[in-house]
């Protein structure tokens, strides 16, 4: 091993086969010693097939993760424990800015100081996700500005941990603006209907009457 004889030690990985057919990734720490005026190899082996099958369950959620990051309706921002960007999904690039700033502009800068967020008046419930608490925001109105018309949405913030420790947050924001003027042509609907019906009851009565 040309690495060994550079070096004087190496780590690389092999694979064995098991007499009942299994194959055994094994990782081997090798080091060159000198005894009595003769090169010799020291080796030790580990076993790291558990370690192999923990990766390989990373790499999976991983994956996981990703696909939803990446398809999920609705918008998704990943913070540090400053409230720094560190991430966001292209659904808020393409659904809330309408492709008026990039990912590469966002990176880096703090949701605290957004003036979308600054204006909506949740920066203080912000700073409670980023000390450890979970936080629902209902009806949120984000003013007219990068990310367009003005917006009504619901935030949920979601602190992230390592150990006891707060690691970031992730934001995931719904928008919920067409849903709300759904709602309102329903009530609208509804008063009319009332009052049509009120109106002909009292026609009704009336004609009654006469």
């Amino acid at each position: 091993n040309e690495i060994l004889k550079e070096k004087g030690q190496a780590i690389f990985i092999e694979e064995f086969q098991h007499k009942n057919g299994t194959i055994i990734p094994v990782e081997m720490h090798a080091r060159l010693v000198r005894i009595n005026n003769r090169d010799l190899v020291v080796s030790i082996a580990r076993d790291i097939t558990e370690r192999r099958q923990a990766e390989e369950k990373i790499r999976e959620s991983e994956e996981k993760y990703r696909t939803i990051f990446n398809r999920a309706p609705v918008s998704i921002i990943m913070v540090d424990k400053e409230g720094n960007i560190v991430d966001v999904n292209p659904y808020h690039l393409e659904n809330m800015l309408h492709g008026a700033r990039k990912k590469e502009d966002l990176i880096g800068k703090n949701l605290l100081t957004e003036p979308g967020i600054v204006a909506s008046g949740v920066v203080p419930r912000h700073i409670k996700v980023l000390s450890g608490e979970f936080e629902d925001m209902r009806e949120v109105s984000l003013p007219p500005g990068e990310m367009g018309p003005a917006l009504l949405v619901n935030i949920r913030g979601v602190p992230l941990f390592r150990g006891d420790e707060v690691a970031g947050a992730v934001f995931i924001t719904e928008d919920v603006s067409e849903q709300k003027k759904v709602e309102e042509r329903i009530r609208e609907s509804e008063s009319n209907f009332r009052n049509l019906l009120d109106n002909s009851q009292v026609s009704m009565a009336q004609a009654a009457m006469g």
